[in-house]
């Protein structure tokens, strides 16, 4: 499963949109702030491709807990937080923050009405928060194959799709050949984000 990505304002934030707060940052570079763990997080990392993308800058604020993130934005400390939906639903159910946008390839069912970065017209990669289950490298093939019709069963249940509901997640099973492939796109383009942001 995916963890998707989303940003979120303070409801009274004049930012509507991903494109409005880019426009922001292009006016006043530097000037606005967003809150967020280590730099190599992927709401860190995401907020570089953006401003990569964008050709915009601003300023990263590191807030070693979700809580304190939240709160930094609550208080007017940042202007800007890119945590997961389960983190802050309970703040946007209260009109206390606003999502602007999704960082995943569709609409997210649980915010039907918030569009994704590329509707936007913000071109970027999406980084994948992903959940998975991994084995060591000499796994024998039929313990692979027992794992993977396990899982894959498993995901058509309704409890899954209840968990799936529940926790505001993304179902996309993948079987083990194509996990690796996946994984290391996602590492080859943290690698060069990374890289480009020195």
């Amino acid at each position: 499963m995916l963890e998707p990505t989303i940003a979120v304002v303070r409801a009274d934030s004049p930012y509507k949109s991903m494109s409005d707060f880019v426009q922001a940052a292009r006016a006043r570079p530097l000037g606005l702030k967003q809150a967020g763990g280590s730099v190599t997080v992927i709401e860190s990392l995401t907020g570089l491709l953006v401003q990569s993308a964008t050709g915009v800058r601003w300023t990263f604020i590191s807030a070693p807990s979700m809580k304190d993130r939240i709160a930094n934005l609550l208080s007017r400390n940042v202007d800007i937080i890119i945590p997961q939906p389960q983190d802050v639903n309970e703040h946007i159910a209260s009109g206390r923050m606003r999502p602007i946008a999704a960082f995943t390839e569709k609409r997210l069912a649980v915010l039907p009405v918030v569009p994704t970065i590329r509707e936007q017209g913000i071109n970027v990669p999406i980084f994948a928060n992903a959940r998975g289950i991994l084995a060591p490298p000499d796994v024998r093939p039929e313990v692979v194959a027992y794992g993977e019709d396990f899982f894959e069963r498993l995901t058509r249940s309704p409890s899954w799709k209840k968990y799936v509901e529940e926790n505001q997640v993304e179902d996309v099973f993948l079987k083990s050949g194509g996990l690796a492939p996946f994984l290391e796109e996602q590492t080859v383009l943290m690698r060069k984000v990374l890289q480009q942001a020195g």
